[in-house]
């Protein structure tokens, strides 16, 4: 079982400044690079522009039974639209667990216990098919395609809220 640890502000503060994550609240992380760097000045960027702190916080993924931080995830923007957007990940040793399905479900639920949420989407690189198979177990649908100048061809994918 997976259970989501969202980052505090303070938190944020001192990956920004360089302490990395070894641990958080008590467990261990699976590796130090659980949050990457991108992650982290986005989230940090975006609370210093006003954003609530709840769309801006990056959450930890921790593996119950172990006590083990294994993944993390994050939503990539406050609701627009009724739509909020994820992106996860879990530590490359702990991969092909279904840790990350179970996690970005996790987020999913919280992002649907919010009334504003009506969708949740992601994107996926079109050669990461265990990411596809992440969205796919938790009941995305494709919803189209764009190439990112960064990333490259992208999978866009779509979570309409059950009623």
């Amino acid at each position: 079982m997976i259970r989501l640890l969202a980052l505090a502000p303070d938190d944020l503060r001192r990956l920004r400044e360089g302490a990395g994550l070894d641990s958080c609240r008590g467990f261990a992380a699976a590796e130090p690079d659980l949050l990457p760097a991108v992650v982290v000045e986005d989230a940090g960027r975006r609370f210093e522009a006003g954003e609530e702190w709840f769309w801006c916080s990056p959450r930890l993924f921790l593996e119950e039974e172990t006590g083990l931080l294994v993944g993390a995830g994050s939503y990539r923007n406050a609701p627009r639209a009724g739509e909020v957007e994820i992106g996860y990940g879990v530590a490359a040793s702990q991969a092909g667990r279904g840790l990350a399905s179970a996690g970005t479900a996790r987020m999913i639920e919280e992002a649907f216990g919010r009334p504003e949420v009506t969708a949740v989407t992601a994107e996926t690189s079109v050669t990461n098919r265990a990411s596809e198979r992440v969205l796919e177990k938790n009941g995305f649908s494709r919803c189209g395609s764009r190439v990112d100048p960064e990333d490259g061809p992208l999978t866009c994918w779509r979570l309409t809220r059950p009623f």
